[in-house]
């Protein structure tokens, strides 16, 4: 029983290997993470030149 189980499951395989993912899919998940990552950035960018030139209103 368990060594037909990791028959099935190969380490190799990628994590989206069934059919109902597709590449198009882990591309628009990829393009997702990089604009969550970019509007973190630029607000915390925002954040910091506002505690520079105001210090006393944080």
């Amino acid at each position: 029983m368990i060594s037909s189980l990791r028959a099935s499951v190969s380490p190799s395989s990628p994590p989206c290997a069934s059919t109902r993912c597709s590449s198009n899919t882990r591309e628009e998940a990829s393009m997702f993470d990089a604009l969550i990552g970019l509007a973190v950035a630029l607000g915390l960018g925002v954040y910091l030149v506002i505690t520079l030139l105001k210090p006393e209103r944080f």
